[in-house]
Formats: C-alpha cells, sequence, structure tokens
C-alpha cells in the first residue's frame, strides 16, 4: 500500500476522525512534523493518535487540508476559533 493512501486515525478531544497520511503531509503544518518518520507517532489502544485539543472544528481543519476550501460560519466568534485552531496546527 503507498503510504500517502495509509489511513490514520485521529481522536482530537474525543471526536475521532479517519484520514490518510497524505492528507496529513500535504501542508507544512503540526501533522508533517508528527508524521514525518522522525519520531514514534503514539497510538492509543484502538489505534488513534490522540490530540489534546477540542476537537469542535478540527473537521474544518481536516476538509481544508484534503481539499484547500473551507466554508466559514456568519458567527464571527466561530471564525475566530477556526483561526486559532489553524494557527495551532501551524495551517497558514
Amino acid at each position: 500500500m503507498d503510504t500517502a493512501n495509509q489511513y490514520v486515525k485521529l481522536n482530537v478531544g474525543g471526536a475521532l476522525f479517519h484520514t490518510t497520511l497524505g492528507t496529513l503531509l500535504k501542508y507544512d503544518s503540526m501533522f508533517k512534523a508528527m508524521f514525518s518518520g522522525r519520531n514514534e507517532v503514539f497510538r492509543d489502544s484502538d489505534g488513534y493518535v490522540p490530540i489534546d485539543r477540542c476537537g469542535k472544528h478540527f473537521g474544518l481543519i481536516l476538509n481544508f487540508m484534503r481539499d484547500g476550501t473551507v466554508p466559514l460560519p456568519d458567527c464571527r466568534t466561530e471564525v475566530q476559533e477556526i483561526i486559532i485552531e489553524a494557527k495551532f496546527y501551524l495551517i497558514q
């Protein structure tokens, strides 16, 4: 199996996500550093990589990494929360 197509399971603050390694490596982000192979990535007993962060907006972050777009909500507070999350994950 091509490594880019290898599935990765993430547990972001209790919210579970599935994606490919290729998606996580697409941008120069926290995930690219995490999955670079330099260090072993911790996985829980179910195979999920735990991320100690609220998962509320992670789906939007993940979709941005997949296709480069993100539909922003009308609420300014939520937009600010998404920007904070993007900065945490080092996504510009």
